[in-house]
Protein backbone atom coordinates (compact mmCIF):
# COMPACT_ATOMS: atom_id res chain seq x y z
CA UNK A 1 0.00 0.00 0.00
CA UNK A 2 1.30 3.27 -0.81
CA UNK A 3 -1.67 5.14 -0.39
CA UNK A 4 -5.30 5.93 0.32
CA UNK A 5 -6.27 4.87 -3.18
CA UNK A 6 -5.06 1.21 -2.96
CA UNK A 7 -7.27 0.43 -0.01
CA UNK A 8 -10.16 0.83 -2.21
CA UNK A 9 -9.28 -3.08 -3.52
CA UNK A 10 -8.87 -4.18 -0.09
CA UNK A 11 -12.09 -5.78 0.93
CA UNK A 12 -12.10 -6.95 4.36
CA UNK A 13 -12.55 -4.09 6.95
CA UNK A 14 -10.06 -5.43 9.30
CA UNK A 15 -7.11 -5.17 6.88
CA UNK A 16 -8.24 -2.09 5.82
CA UNK A 17 -8.48 -0.54 9.07
CA UNK A 18 -4.98 -2.21 9.95
CA UNK A 19 -3.82 -1.09 6.64
CA UNK A 20 -4.91 2.33 7.40
CA UNK A 21 -3.61 2.87 10.40
CA UNK A 22 -0.06 1.39 9.19
CA UNK A 23 -0.55 4.50 6.80
CA UNK A 24 -0.74 6.80 9.20
CA UNK A 25 1.85 5.93 10.86
CA UNK A 26 4.36 6.01 8.36
CA UNK A 27 3.21 9.23 7.77
CA UNK A 28 3.72 10.21 10.68
CA UNK A 29 7.23 8.87 11.16
CA UNK A 30 8.31 10.56 7.99
CA UNK A 31 7.16 13.69 8.85
CA UNK A 32 8.49 13.56 12.29
CA UNK A 33 11.81 12.54 10.51
CA UNK A 34 11.92 15.28 8.17
CA UNK A 35 11.24 17.76 11.20
CA UNK A 36 14.00 16.80 13.41
CA UNK A 37 16.49 16.61 10.05
CA UNK A 38 15.31 19.92 9.11
CA UNK A 39 16.46 21.24 12.84
CA UNK A 40 19.54 19.40 13.33
CA UNK A 41 20.07 21.44 9.83
CA UNK A 42 19.23 24.53 11.57
CA UNK A 43 21.00 24.43 14.91
CA UNK A 44 24.56 23.14 12.42
CA UNK A 45 24.28 26.19 10.84
CA UNK A 46 23.77 28.66 14.00
CA UNK A 47 26.54 26.30 15.74
CA UNK A 48 28.62 27.59 12.62
CA UNK A 49 27.91 30.98 12.80
CA UNK A 50 28.56 31.24 15.88
CA UNK A 51 31.83 29.77 16.20
CA UNK A 52 33.02 32.23 13.10
CA UNK A 53 31.61 35.38 15.28
CA UNK A 54 33.74 33.60 18.44
CA UNK A 55 36.66 33.86 15.83
CA UNK A 56 36.14 36.95 14.65
CA UNK A 57 35.94 38.23 18.47
CA UNK A 58 39.06 36.63 19.25
CA UNK A 59 40.83 37.92 16.52
CA UNK A 60 39.93 41.42 17.28
CA UNK A 61 41.33 41.04 20.73
CA UNK A 62 44.25 39.72 20.20
CA UNK A 63 44.99 42.78 17.60
CA UNK A 64 44.03 44.82 20.87
CA UNK A 65 46.61 43.40 22.81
Amino acid sequence: MTDAADMRKVLNDDKRLTLLISLVHECRTSARDEVVTMFCKRLAALHKKGRERLAEIQSANRAET
